[in-house]
């Protein structure tokens, strides 16, 4: 897929403009990526998930270190995929908000994508702006989580989680150092029905031990099996573009 495929969708969705960020459409690259589309009314800001075969895309995924972001601590992997392309990112939505100051602007992403929009969106603090994430791994410590939920009382914010997604699941809330924001959760469950803040989500061990026998550690997104364990069927874009 090109730009002229991305901008051909775009368009027959009402969104006649748009700018990539990053080296979006080439594979194997180490940098952030995804586009800025924008129409009189609305702005959307979309990045892009991990790539099976990017080796670079694992190894930022994997970088669970923390980092200081705002006084909180982030995923380091995933704020310096974020760095990579803030001057894009801020180049683009300074450009807009010039000429639309009140309009929505709606961040979003899958997977490492949707770690990125989280982290935009609390980054760039647009009062008219809204987040919405799809299958989003933890991005921070309950510091930064707290932080998102202060942002959520005054714009939309929506998890959206397919049943045991694998991906929801790390990086691991052991001792507490990773969490996800208290914000409102639209979860898929087992049947594909759409729940708002269900009582109760899948636990990391519930995910976990439908997975085979050593996979986050063998062989993590290479040589998937056939068929795919439940929790990494969930994570996939088609799943969640074919039942939300």
């Amino acid at each position: 897929m090109v730009l002229a495929d991305i901008a051909a969708i775009l368009t027959g969705a009402g969104y006649p403009n748009c700018q990539p960020i990053g080296d979006c459409f080439i594979d194997g690259v180490n940098t952030g990526r995804g586009y800025f589309a924008w129409n009189d009314n609305h702005a959307l800001l979309a990045f892009r998930g991990t790539e099976a075969d990017n080796n670079f895309d694992k190894a930022t995924d994997a970088e669970i270190n923390q980092t200081w972001e705002a006084g909180t601590l982030v995923h380091s992997g995933f704020k310096r995929y974020l760095d990579s392309i803030w001057a894009q990112v801020t180049q683009w939505v300074t450009a807009y908000r010039a000429n639309h100051p009140n309009q929505n602007l709606t961040i979003t992403g899958h997977s490492l994508g949707a770690a990125l929009a989280t982290l935009a969106f609390s980054r760039l603090n647009d009062a008219t702006s809204s987040l919405i994430t799809f299958g989003c791994p933890r991005v921070g410590n309950p510091a930064y989580c707290d932080s998102i939920a202060a942002l959520a009382r005054t714009r939309a914010c929506y998890r959206v989680v397919d049943n045991l997604d694998i991906v929801t699941h790390v990086p691991t809330d052991l001792l507490s150092v990773y969490a996800h924001p208290p914000i409102t959760v639209y979860w898929l469950d087992p049947d594909h029905i759409l729940q708002v803040n269900p009582p109760r989500l899948p636990s990391d061990i519930d995910a976990i031990t439908q997975l085979p026998d050593g996979f986050l550690t063998t062989h993590w997104m290479d040589n998937l099996p056939d068929p795919l364990p439940r929790p990494l069927a969930d994570h996939s874009p088609v799943r969640y573009a074919q039942y939300v």
